[in-house]
């Protein structure tokens, strides 16, 4: 039942194009749960840290296509999540990657200054696991159109 949601996910051909995504998790079953989908739905290379400071290494050493970022509910985390898109609005390697922004909150709004550069999409949770790989399409399909 769940695959056939899978296969009435809209075609891009470029989806499937040897993509790489980056994701920042700090919750392993939800890291593991991401992972999987990513790479066995969508055919993507997956980059999995807990830590923000690694992802934004592994982002200016090794640029991706897109970046998957959790959102904590605490702000001084979120306040650590927004400046690590800041630090990418000011690299012109990365200044474009599409983020997706996985948050709790029913209503999120980042900061204006914050999305100027690039495409930022939000994931809100909880989710549909059997939907998920279709969103995740849709979202990365709309920044390739």
């Amino acid at each position: 039942m769940g695959l056939d949601m899978i296969n009435d996910a809209p075609y891009h051909p470029n989806v499937f194009e040897s993509k790489s995504l980056l994701l920042i998790e700090p919750d392993p079953l939800l890291q593991d749960l991401f992972y999987l989908c990513i790479t066995e739905f969508m055919g993507w290379d997956v980059v999995a840290t807990d830590s923000i400071s690694a992802g934004l290494r592994f982002c200016l050493i090794q640029p991706c296509d897109a970046i998957l970022l959790a959102i904590p509910d605490d702000e001084v985390e979120q306040k650590t999540c927004f400046d690590f898109i800041e630090t990418l609005d000011q690299n012109s390697i990365v200044e474009s990657t599409p983020i997706l922004l996985l948050t709790q909150q029913p209503v999120f709004t980042l900061p204006k200054h914050l999305s100027r550069h690039r495409a930022v999409y939000i994931l809100s949770k909880p989710f549909d696991l059997l939907t998920l790989p279709q969103q995740l399409l849709a979202l990365l399909c709309a920044e390739d159109s």
